[in-house]
């Protein structure tokens, strides 16, 4: 599980930074778990190789659930095809699973027993994430200020400051002569 919360975070970072292909930052990463350089490079390089080896999985998943979804939309009545898809996307999602499983044993690898137990806490915090949000909304806990779990309209630094609007004006919406 404390892998998978480093899997997480790679990955999301990895999602940030689509647009031009650059490798993702991790500072608050790098410095909460004590990371050195060349233990960020192997990480990325690990979750890279990672992305390519399920790549092609992954589109596999996406054509037997269109299949899967084009058939059920059809009417169709050949239940055994609609077996076969089904059994073909639980194979691929077990074959992404294991891969997963062999990345995170690769980045649990990369690091040392110090900071393989501030990834455990940081995982058991994430666990408390929904039970936060529930103490947040029962009134026990103020919500965090800035970015953040309870974090909306009206939260925040400045809010008192900020107009309060009621609904949303169109653009080109307005009075009409």
């Amino acid at each position: 599980m404390k892998t998978r919360v480093l899997f997480t975070l790679l990955m999301t970072g990895a999602l940030m930074a689509q647009s031009p292909r650059r490798a993702p930052r991790y500072d608050e990463l790098r410095t909460y778990l004590g990371l050195t350089d060349t233990q960020v490079s192997q990480l990325q390089t690990i979750q890279s190789n990672f992305q390519t080896e399920v790549r092609d999985l992954r589109q596999g998943q996406a054509d037997k659930q269109k299949a899967l979804r084009d058939a059920l939309n059809a009417g169709t009545t050949d239940a055994a095809a609609v077996g076969r898809l089904l059994l073909d996307i639980d194979s691929g999602r077990k074959q992404i699973s294991a891969k997963r499983d062999v990345m995170e044993t690769q980045a649990a690898g990369v690091m040392n027993t110090d900071q393989q137990t501030k990834l455990k806490a940081l995982t058991e915090t994430a666990d408390l994430r929904s039970v936060l949000r529930q103490a947040i909304a029962a009134g026990l806990v103020e919500p965090p200020q800035g970015a953040g779990i309870g974090r909306r309209p009206g939260f925040g630094p400045g809010a008192e400051a900020r107009p309060r609007m009621r609904g949303r004006v169109r653009p080109g919406a307005g009075f009409r002569q």
